[in-house]
């Protein structure tokens, strides 16, 4: 599945981050998939006006996710994923 930032300027797999929420409702992507240390890329993909807001859309992200376990395509042997993710807005929350 692919992860659109907030902002749509960042496209990165689900697979591939580990995603965290800060007490200020901001939410950052961790991964090895932009060039440095793992521990350097800390990525901001989403804000929002609460840290409930926050875990609110990260429950909606987990539920794209699992559904799209169900939806997958198989051609040739190989899986295609049809599902993506971009994080709302704030006042779509």
């Amino acid at each position: 599945m692919r992860i659109l930032s907030q902002d749509g300027k960042y496209d990165f797999p689900y697979e591939k981050v580990c995603l965290g929420i800060t007490s200020s409702g901001q939410i950052f992507a961790q991964g090895d998939i932009w060039g440095a240390r793992v521990e350097d890329n800390f990525i901001e993909v989403a804000k929002y006006s609460t840290e409930t807001k926050a875990r609110k859309v990260m429950e909606m992200l987990r539920n794209v996710y699992y559904d799209s376990e169900f939806s997958k395509v198989y051609h040739d042997g190989t899986t295609f994923l049809t599902t993506h993710f971009q994080f709302p807005q704030d006042s779509e929350v």
